[in-house]
């Protein structure tokens, strides 16, 4: 079931999904992949990262790894 424009679930649906302990479809168990193509060109070296994001912290985690090994 989803609602009029067919994109967005219900929000019962939504937690529904949420509360089952099935995978979510935004939870990827790795950092993104533009997030890895930045790290490889050592964008983050020296800068300050706020993720404010939901999730595993994969994104944050892979950052603090890249920034402390430019340390």
């Amino acid at each position: 079931m989803t609602s009029e424009n067919e994109c967005v679930p219900l929000q019962s649906e939504y937690f529904e999904h949420y509360n089952s302990n099935q995978c979510l479809n935004w939870e990827i168990k790795r950092p993104q992949s533009s997030i890895v193509r930045l790290g490889e060109k050592d964008f983050f070296a020296g800068a300050r990262v706020l993720d404010l994001g939901c999730g595993l912290g994969d994104n944050s985690r892979y950052i603090a790894g890249k920034a402390s090994a430019v340390v």
